[in-house]
């Protein structure tokens, strides 16, 4: 499930990941993450507040981190990166994601 820590939402990158149809690698050596989606590669570490999107080093509000053997991962940069959109209602509390397919 989805989490909010410190304003933020996270999600088990398989879960985002694997909805856009990207694949995920885990390097346990380096606790990294590389995800594919056709020309987007997006690098993240486990604890480090940076990722690489298309070969640029971008700033996270916030690092990924691993909750019971699963890999939790900013929402809005996964899906920014790939061309989505993500909206927020604090009203009701629920996060729509927007993306056309290429």
């Amino acid at each position: 499930a989805p989490e909010i820590v410190a304003s933020r939402t996270f999600v088990p990158i398989r879960f985002i990941a694997e909805t856009f149809g990207s694949t995920v690698a885990w390097l346990p050596a380096t606790r990294s993450i590389t995800i594919t989606l056709g020309s987007t590669i997006i690098g993240l570490q486990i604890g480090n507040a940076t990722a690489v999107v298309k070969g640029k080093i971008i700033a996270l509000d916030a690092a990924p981190y691993i909750k019971n053997s699963r890999s939790m991962v900013p929402l809005r940069v996964i899906t920014e990166s790939f061309g989505g959109d993500v909206a927020w209602d604090a009203i009701n509390h629920i996060i729509t994601i927007t993306y056309l397919l290429p």
